[in-house]
């Protein structure tokens, strides 16, 4: 299940056909007026018997558009690609990103570039996916298909984190421009590139 939790009167109940009515009054909680955070929306990943779990979020939401996209990593290895109405708050879901085969660890859109989603695997492949044909228009690898346990990525760059070691390609050719191994003692969970200044890298690890 995807969740949409708001303050109390600052949006409807909006339900599409992929949304079941009574599962959200059956766990919504809270009275109107009473101050608390309550359920508003309640979007299907799967109608499975045993639907996966949802691992990740991102979101290209930006102040300047009446619609987002709210991208969730599953545990089924695939990507499901949600819009979000921030006039109304309905949430629908769009479609689905297939082609990891094992674990997701990190997914997120590049700032700057709207219908473009990036995602990394313990299968070794950074994948950048374009939202609107719900197709990856590129993959690079990790050498020797080494799991990925996170990534980050920028308009030109791009970083993903294995076990102790940490790579670096040019999005734009999928090249690799730097490796640094062993850096790490464990696997690296983490990876941000500085807000004002790209060629800064930020990385945390099981160690």
């Amino acid at each position: 299940l995807l969740l949409l939790l708001l303050p109390p009167h600052s949006l409807s109940l909006s339900l599409s056909t992929m949304e079941q009515e009574a599962d959200v009054k059956k766990k919504s909680s809270g009275r109107q007026g009473s101050g608390k955070i309550e359920l508003c929306h309640v979007s299907l990943n799967s109608f499975a018997p045993n639907p996966p779990y949802i691992l990740k979020l991102s979101t290209n939401y930006s102040p300047a558009s009446s619609t987002a996209i709210i991208a969730s990593s599953s545990s089924d290895h695939t990507v499901k690609l949600h819009q979000f109405n921030c006039q109304n708050g309905s949430l629908s879901y769009v479609s689905e990103l297939k082609g990891h085969s094992k674990p997701i660890t990190s997914i997120g859109f590049i700032e700057g570039e709207a219908n473009v989603l990036f995602s990394s695997s313990r299968d070794g492949t950074l994948a950048f996916w374009d939202i609107r044909s719900a197709k990856a228009v590129r993959h690079v690898n990790a050498p020797q298909k080494k799991p990925l346990f996170s990534a980050t990525c920028t308009q030109k760059v791009a970083a993903g984190g294995t076990e102790e070691d940490v790579y670096v390609w040019d999005v734009g050719s999928g090249k690799g421009m730097m490796k640094m191994e062993e850096y790490h003692a464990d696997e690296v969970t983490s990876m941000a590139f500085h807000p004002g200044n790209s060629s800064m890298l930020f990385s945390s690890g099981g160690d």
